[in-house]
């Protein structure tokens, strides 16, 4: 990674139009293959450096690898990358992906704590309901992605311990997903960055 970094870089700084992503996964995929038999990626750029979120894809045991794969990263790396393990929280988060376009102020939630101190949540997007009988894979994955988007990946390994999606509404009164953190912490729990 630290020898192909800075031409990945130049890559990105170069693809103004997005038009050279599958290049980039490619070659990035390339070089992670190297360390990781199957590995879960993002790029991006937040302004100031370049990022790398490396995904568990929701398994705690595949933390572990990808933690130290990060500790590991030289101080030449960094001063270019960020490198996450997992979707870190972001504030007023947009899930755009072709027909979908859905917020976590449009998903209801009804939160229920388990024995072990995590959450077991129902889910309900109406603007989701249309593509759920057609296409249960793609709802469950954009539900999946708001969670993590809300409240951190690892802090949705560590605290959700299921999540059900329903077609209609429950009779009781919800909350919005947006609100899980400040359930989460009132629950004595504090996110994990």
């Amino acid at each position: 990674f630290a020898e192909m970094e800075a031409e990945l870089r130049q890559m990105m700084d170069e693809d103004k139009d997005h038009t050279r992503g599958a290049e980039l996964v490619a070659q990035m995929e390339d070089t992670l293959n190297l360390v990781f038999d199957e590995i879960s990626f993002e790029l991006g750029f937040n302004g100031e450096k370049h990022e790398l979120i490396l995904s568990p894809e929701g398994l705690r045991s595949r933390l572990f690898p990808l933690v130290y794969f990060q500790k590991q990263a030289p101080e030449s790396v960094l001063e270019h990358w960020n490198i996450w393990v997992g979707r870190q929280p972001c504030e007023g988060f947009e899930l755009r992906a072709g027909e979908i376009e859905v917020r976590a102020e449009d998903v209801q939630m009804w939160a229920e704590e388990t024995e072990d101190h995590q959450v077991s949540l129902v889910l309900y997007c109406e603007k989701l309901t249309p593509i759920l009988k057609e296409d249960t894979d793609k709802v469950w994955w954009a539900l999946s992605m708001l969670v993590d988007q809300t409240i951190g990946e690892v802090s949705a390994i560590a605290f959700v311990a299921g999540f059900d999606v329903y077609a209609q509404p429950k009779d009781e009164p919800a909350m919005l997903l947006s609100e899980l953190p400040e359930l989460l912490q009132s629950m004595g729990l504090s996110l994990w960055r």
